[in-house]
């Protein structure tokens, strides 16, 4: 709910009620580098477990002992001659990993963090966590591309 301050005169002017604001910033006040929330903490292990996630599925992404998003190559014959007339395919896989993909881990800190990692009480870090999500989902959709068109 958004009040007019008392003895406020110019049309437009407006405050935003104290109980209101509070529910939006968890009952503190944010700035770049300050304040802390019990939702964005709880937040922590849900991300952090997410890339855990993602790292165990690239490496059960094998089969036949190839895994592509291990780094391994895949080689296919289409014939059985040797040589020059040997007709094939070779595809050269990707490491992946959350590590690799930029997407560190949440910090509880409103402190700017370091490397990959993210500060979750740091407004500037949860910026950069964002533009990072974003970074993996382009990196991923190319890998799938180049592996679509290795098909």
């Amino acid at each position: 709910m958004i009040t007019l301050a008392a003895g406020l005169t110019t049309v437009g002017e407006f405050t935003a009620d104290a109980t209101e604001t509070a529910k939006l910033t968890g009952g503190a006040a944010f700035t770049t580098a300050g304040g802390t929330s019990a939702q964005r903490s709880a937040l922590i292990d849900q991300f952090n477990n997410l890339g855990t996630q993602v790292d165990q599925a690239a490496k059960d992404a094998g089969f036949n002992g190839t895994n592509l998003l291990a780094g391994d190559n895949l080689t296919i014959a289409f014939n059985e001659k040797t040589g020059s007339a040997r007709s094939k395919l070779s595809v050269q896989g990707t490491a992946l990993s959350a590590a690799g993909l930029g997407i560190g881990s949440f910090v509880d800190s409103a402190t700017a963090q370091g490397g990959a990692n993210f500060g979750v009480q740091n407004n500037a870090d949860l910026a950069k966590a964002s533009d990072a999500l974003t970074n993996a989902l382009t990196s991923l959709k190319s890998l799938s591309s180049t592996l679509g068109s290795n098909l």
